[in-house]
């Protein structure tokens, strides 16, 4: 089952996160470990106020709303993915799936790109990822991920497709 979805995070939400960010207890640093023992606490700090007061999550909701964003029950897991469709009939189908610890997001200027040259992308999100379904559970490996992705490319209709990936989507990608 495949249906539209709409982001639309609660502000509550987005306000409880910026006061968590605001509110860190920070540690100690060692004297001129220059990243050696993790991240440098200065450079931290300056991600977390970027975080905390510049970040617009609204504009962000826009620009991912402003593709065709679904959510399919694959196998009883449910799958967020966008799914942007070539003019050209003949479009090649291709899947394109993002690394760890990254996302969907990193891929909508390559969508844009990719839909240009004729292609049907879907980008969807690895179970764990994005707005996807959490798995807690055993087995939940690159060929279950495989799999999930298999299925929901026949659902759209996809007898042949191509697939991208790179990090675990590699990994996912070529089984």
């Amino acid at each position: 089952m495949i249906e539209p979805f709409k982001i639309n995070i609660n502000q509550l939400e987005l306000t409880d996160i910026k006061n968590r960010i605001k509110s860190t207890r920070w540690p100690d640093e060692i004297t001129n470990s220059n990243w050696n023992y993790g991240t440098n606490l200065s450079y931290l700090k300056l991600l977390s106020d970027y975080w905390a007061n510049d970040f617009d999550w609204r504009k962000t909701e826009r620009k991912i709303n402003s593709y065709p964003s679904f959510m399919a029950t694959i196998n009883s897991v449910k799958v967020h993915f966008l799914h942007t469709k070539s003019q050209n009939k003949n479009a090649i189908p291709l899947i394109i799936t993002h690394g760890w610890p990254g996302s969907f997001l990193e891929m909508l200027k390559l969508m844009d790109r990719l839909v240009k040259m004729n292609f049907d992308v879907v980008v969807p999100s690895i179970p764990g990822f994005g707005f996807s379904e959490k798995i807690i559970t055993h087995g939940v490996d690159y060929s279950f991920v495989a799999d999930l992705w298999h299925q929901l490319m026949v659902t759209l209709g996809y007898k042949r497709y191509g697939v991208q990936g790179g990090d675990i989507g590699a990994g996912i990608s070529i089984r």
